[in-house]
């Protein structure tokens, strides 16, 4: 059960073959496997929206503009 559990923690959406063998084995694992696989959704949806962070470009000009009312 603390393998599922980390791979919940640290694996991705590859792991969930591993996930499906392992409930086929072990039916009483299928609750845990399901954690895992919701951790696993949860961390990706995350992850996609820490993406709207600022661009390099866009803080780029930022700088600039921050120069240009500097030198001013």
């Amino acid at each position: 059960m603390a393998v599922i559990a980390q791979i919940g923690n640290f694996g991705n959406e590859l792991n969930y073959g591993l996930l499906d063998e392992m409930v086929e084995k072990d039916p009483v694992l299928s609750i845990n496997s399901r954690r895992a696989k919701a951790k696993i959704q949860k961390r990706k949806n995350s992850i996609s929206k820490k993406s709207k962070t600022p661009t390099v470009e866009q803080l780029n000009k930022k700088i600039n503009a921050i120069k240009n009312i500097l030198l001013d």
